[in-house]
């Protein structure tokens, strides 16, 4: 087996659907061993999760429907869940709001990374965090740190933990390039507030393109997903027409 062999976990609220990750998956598979896809109990909107592992029952996935949580943190619990599953030399940790814009770059790049710099992880920054919708770690380096995966209330955020172990161990890490990748910060969160009727609050314009996208890509879409995502589209351009004959009213 390759050095450079991966495997990939993401978790998955199951009130969610994320058309492009899936079309990412399709077409990208072939450069993991095992996916790991961990379904997140959410309690609210549509289940997604029946419809999601049908259109990619096709693509060699390991599902992990939710059972009761045995950590206290649904996402800590959901990749040490995950992990049971993977025994690849590396493991990708990514978020399916993380869309590589450049693929010959960004895969030249973690190569790169991982097989001539000796790099222990690779992955990319916000600000001065390294952030967990994209980080690559060596797996005898995830087994030698305390593998804590959730937050510290007021302080960090998920992965944090992780983070800090890194730094501590003074592993090497890669940064990868900006112009390589797009993510979507907010995406779910802005899908949950449009799937209950109300309007996105993070990066309104920026969420309606990504929805748009979605419905003109010719991606097969659950019937719930597409109607909630044209009428938070119509609702949108309604606001921008309401708010621009407010500006221009006469006083």
């Amino acid at each position: 087996m390759s050095l450079l062999t991966t495997d990939l976990i993401v978790t998955w609220p199951n009130n969610c659907d994320y058309p492009m990750w899936r079309r990412f998956l399709k077409y990208n598979r072939h450069r993991f061993e095992t996916v790991v896809i961990a379904f997140m109990e959410t309690n609210t909107g549509t289940n997604y999760m029946d419809f999601v592992i049908d259109q990619m029952k096709n693509e060699r996935i390991t599902f992990i429907t939710p059972t009761a949580l045995e950590r206290p943190d649904w996402r800590d619990d959901a990749i040490h869940k995950a992990l049971k599953h993977c025994s690849a030399y590396w493991v990708w940790f990514t978020e399916q709001d993380f869309l590589i814009t450049d693929r010959e770059e960004f895969w030249g790049d973690v190569e790169v990374y991982r097989k001539h710099v000796k790099t222990g992880a690779v992955g990319v920054y916000q600000g001065d965090r390294l952030h967990p919708c994209c980080l690559f770690i060596k797996r005898s380096i995830l087994d030698a740190i305390k593998p804590d995966f959730g937050i510290v209330a007021g302080k960090l955020d998920h992965f944090g933990l992780i983070a800090q172990q890194l730094g501590r161990k003074r592993v090497r890490i890669g940064k990868l390039d900006e112009a390589t990748y797009f993510h979507y910060n907010g995406l779910s969160h802005n899908w949950r507030l449009v799937s209950e009727g109300q309007p996105p609050v993070y990066q309104a314009d920026r969420f309606i393109t990504y929805l748009r996208r979605v419905i003109n890509s010719g991606i097969y879409l659950h019937p719930d997903f597409e109607r909630v995502a044209k009428e938070a589209i119509d609702a949108h351009f309604r606001k921008q027409k309401t708010d621009a004959e407010m500006r221009n009213k006469p006083e």
